[in-house]
């Protein structure tokens, strides 16, 4: 079954096997799709942000540390923006992901968290 989802000035065709039209509205398939790209950007800032494209270790138990490490940043970052969000007034996922990570290398205990860059809305 075929479901277009209009973003920005193009067309999407979004096609699944959720046949019945009642219990699975167009709408909420579309929301659905939107929501999918929400975490592929997350998946994108831990792949390419935080370098986690290649493992670097060779054990089974080096590469459980190096994700662990990963996952501990990625929160650490995540918690950060939140911060942030309620200092500059916006939500965490407009505050920038790299900017942030930024922030935190560099920072010190005096640094002011409410410089953060806040990315613009996109509509679709």
């Amino acid at each position: 079954m075929s479901r277009g989802y209009s973003s920005r000035t193009r067309r999407i065709t979004v096609i699944n096997t959720l046949l019945d039209p009642m219990a699975y509205p167009a709408a909420e398939i579309a929301q659905l799709y939107a929501r999918r790209w929400e975490v592929q950007t997350c998946f994108r800032h831990l792949k390419q942000t935080l370098d986690l494209e290649h493992l670097r270790c060779r054990t089974v138990a080096g590469i459980g540390k190096e994700l662990l490490i990963r996952a501990l940043a990625y929160n650490l970052v995540r918690a950060t923006m939140q911060r942030a969000a309620l200092v500059l007034g916006t939500t965490p996922s407009r505050v920038s992901f790299a900017d942030t990570l930024q922030w935190l290398l560099l920072a010190d205990t005096e640094a002011d968290i409410g410089c953060l860059i806040v990315n613009r809305v996109r509509r679709g």
